[in-house]
């Protein structure tokens, strides 16, 4: 008797700690799910602004512009000029008048 008690016991036990690993998953997907979606619509932190592209300017000087002033199509605004940022075929970054 005491045997088939302590062998319940057991059962139960196990199924509340299996019960506890699923709860504990499913909670980090819930979080994980909650989390991006508070980034996508209220970004806490521009990713361009931790962004400096060293860009080849067409006199051949070299200048350190900001990822925050580049904007989605790649134009930025350097001393008046408005110019675009692009990659050449050696990968660096030169700046194209507009």
């Amino acid at each position: 008797m005491m045997a088939g008690i302590a062998l319940a016991a057991v059962y139960l036990l196990r199924k509340f700690q299996q019960g506890i690993e699923v709860g504990t998953e499913v909670y980090e997907a819930a979080r994980s799910r909650t989390t991006d979606l508070i980034e996508h619509f209220f970004p806490l932190v521009n990713s361009n602004s931790m962004i400096t592209h060293a860009v080849t300017f067409p006199d051949g000087s070299r200048h350190a512009v900001p990822g925050e002033a580049v904007n989605d199509a790649g134009y930025f605004l350097w001393q008046g000029a408005w110019y675009r940022l692009l990659v050449n075929t050696n990968g660096s970054k030169i700046a194209v008048p507009k």
